[in-house]
């Protein structure tokens, strides 16, 4: 008896533990999933592989998250395992990153756009569903991607209606300018109107920030300078720059679209009748590797055009490679054509054998469950027997340890009471030693206008009596001089006891943007290797004076330490004013640190700003790697 008792336990503790775990990937995965995407989507593969070495993933989500990395960097595009999409169901956590998946293979696979549109579309309805802004913004921009280029009213309706939601769903800056790309793209292609200007001012804030969004405004700009201004020697020089920034992201996805680029090129050559220059680019462009499965037919036409050349030039055996080259191609796309149909076909057999195998399966567990029931009845009755057998002297120790527990009770309390009183008292002197700093600068400000703006006066008028009495000589100039040099002499006292003061404030009438910016301004001046960049938004109406001068307090001592400590040339401030309340996001290109290993209780920089933050009911989150640069984010109630 008591060995099939022991098994029970260890049967039951096992599966206990087996849940546990699951329970930790399945909350990493909730926690990790909108980043894990976001960086998918921005080609930040470092922090993709960081967030998979320091926290348990399921390996569900490890398997779709290898297979976007090896579309990124390999253009690898395989059918996703069926032992992941199969039994990721519609109410699980994996669904929208799983449609996101498919919907990727089929667009860039088989060029089966409708089967694309259909898993973006139903990603999205589940992002939607969640009230997730980050999913719904990255479903949306990929059925724009997946419509965007053509010419058909079914295709600008769905861009129309699509471009009009991504407003609503841009979470941060980067994807606002997406936001701007796409709309500018579409309403030029639609009303065929020159945006040029806007499509240059929209290259220059995105600057460095995104290289493929950068190289898609340029390969953009070029086609506008082609198509409006039939300026073809722009519209190459525009190619060429987007085709440096999809370099510099060394990814094979990003530099895909370089096809497009060298096949523009080519054309404007044939149009300037520089034939050998239009083949060379030609060549080039049906030599880069491609991933989207609509690039084949415009590879197909490019084939049209070398072969052609080369017929015109009587050379029939380079001809006759590229038609060799063509028709592969041509059997490629008649293949993905195909396999709409025969995928539609396949995927309601696979439904039909799931429902089976469902039912098996249900039957298997029912049989499981009513197996560990009766296991849990035949344990709980030798324990509660067990149990009875010990129940007096466990009465005894429970009121003892009720007592200690009482006692403990009490201690705590009383503890809890000692941290709040210490807490209070430490936001108290803050306080004070803020309100006491603008009380300070006030009256050095005053001193500055009315003792030593006096003295400097004086001192003028001294001056003018020198140079008038220089001339007529009607009063002693030995005298004159004294004077002046004893006023010059209390100048300088004034001056050098107003400076102990160290007056670096918020002005009240200049707001926390203007003192941000003043800030930036002088310390960007003062060294040729060193930067501030401040980029806002909102902040149309003023705050509360006080909030405004511990909002600046913070941004000028986290700039200092960066500035001590760093060792960057680069820093972006940004100030964002959202409905409920202010983001300030303070980002350096410097040496960075193991975000692991900060310890905000100790040091008084730090621990300070925490403290700060908190007294304003506001977050306070650090995001660092050694090498990579460091991220600080504020996030404060208005």
């Amino acid at each position: 008896m008591k060995l099939n008792t022991t098994i029970t336990f260890l049967i039951i503790i096992a599966i206990f533990f087996s849940c546990k775990q699951k329970n930790i990937q399945i909350k990493n995965d909730k926690r990790y999933i909108d980043s894990l995407t976001i960086y998918l989507d921005r080609f930040q593969l470092d922090k993709i592989e960081r967030v998979k070495k320091e926290y348990n993933l399921s390996s569900d989500l490890q398997n779709l998250i290898r297979w976007h990395l090896s579309y990124i960097k390999y253009g690898e595009i395989n059918l996703p395992p069926d032992s992941i999409t199969k039994k990721i169901i519609s109410n699980n956590h994996l669904y929208f990153l799983k449609n996101l998946t498919l919907g990727e293979y089929y667009q860039n696979k088989s060029s089966s756009d409708s089967l694309a549109h259909k898993y973006f579309s139903e990603a999205k309805k589940f992002a939607l569903r969640n009230k997730n802004k980050i999913q719904s913004n990255l479903a949306t921009k990929k059925i724009i991607e997946l419509h965007l280029g053509k010419d058909n009213d079914k295709a600008r309706n769905i861009l129309s209606y699509q471009i009009k939601d991504l407003k609503k769903y841009s979470f941060d800056n980067t994807e606002k300018l997406w936001q701007c790309y796409y709309e500018l793209r579409f309403i030029s292609s639609v009303k065929k109107i020159n945006y040029i200007d806007e499509l240059l001012q929209l290259e220059e804030l995105i600057g460095d920030s995104n290289h493929f969004l950068k190289g898609r405004c340029q390969q953009f700009i070029g086609v506008s300078y082609f198509f409006f201004l039939k300026n073809l020697k722009k519209s190459n020089e525009y190619y060429l720059k987007a085709n440096l920034n999809y370099e510099k992201t060394k990814l094979l996805f990003p530099n895909s679209f370089s096809f497009g680029i060298k096949v523009n090129i080519g054309v404007n050559y044939y149009k300037l009748n520089q034939q050998n220059e239009s083949i060379k680019y030609y060549k080039e462009g049906v030599s880069v590797p491609i991933i989207l499965g609509r690039q084949r037919y415009k590879k197909s036409i490019a084939y049209d055009w070398i072969i052609k050349y080369y017929k015109n030039i009587n050379k029939l055996d380079s001809a006759l490679i590229y038609i060799d080259k063509k028709n592969k191609l041509d059997s490629l796309i008649s293949y993905g054509n195909n396999l709409e149909f025969s995928t539609i076909y396949n995927n309601q057999k696979l439904r039909d054998e799931s429902e089976e195998q469902k039912k098996t399966y249900d039957n298997y567990l029912i049989v499981g469950i009513s197996f560990f029931l009766f296991l849990i009845t035949i344990s709980s009755l030798t324990i509660k027997n067990s149990r009875r057998k010990r129940l007096l002297a466990i009465q005894e120790k429970e009121l003892e340890i009720q007592k200690n527990i009482a006692l403990a009770q009490e201690k705590e309390l009383e503890t809890q009471k000692n941290l709040t009183l210490l807490k209070e008292q430490e936001i108290t002197t803050i306080n004070a030693m803020i309100e006491g700093q603008e009380k300070e600068r006030k009256r050095v400000a005053e001193d500055l206008h009315d003792n030593l703006g006096s003295v400097i006066a004086t001192l003028k008028l001294h001056f003018d009596n020198l140079r008038i009495n220089r001339e007529k000589k009607k009063i002693d100039q030995e005298t004159l001089f004294d004077k002046t040099e004893s006023l010059i002499d209390e100048a300088y006292k004034k001056v050098r006891s107003i400076a102990h003061a160290k007056n670096a404030g918020v002005i009240a009438n200049q707001g926390l943007l203007t003192a941000v910016e003043i800030m930036a301004e002088k310390i960007s001046s003062a060294t040729n290797n060193f930067e501030i960049q401040v980029v806002y938004s909102g902040l149309d109406t003023p705050l509360d004076n006080s909030l405004e001068i511990a909002l600046f307090r913070i941004i000028q001592e986290l700039t200092t330490n960066i500035i001590k400590h760093a060792e960057a040339s680069f820093v972006t401030i940004g100030l964002n004013e959202h409905q409920d309340g202010i983001n300030i996001m303070i980002e350096d290109n410097g040496k960075g640190m193991d975000a692991s290993q900060i310890n905000l209780k100790k040091g008084m920089g730090l621990h300070s700003i925490q403290t700060r933050v908190e007294h304003l009911k506001g977050d306070f989150t650090i995001d660092s790697t050694p090498t990579k640069g460091t991220t600080i984010i504020i996030n404060v109630p208005t």
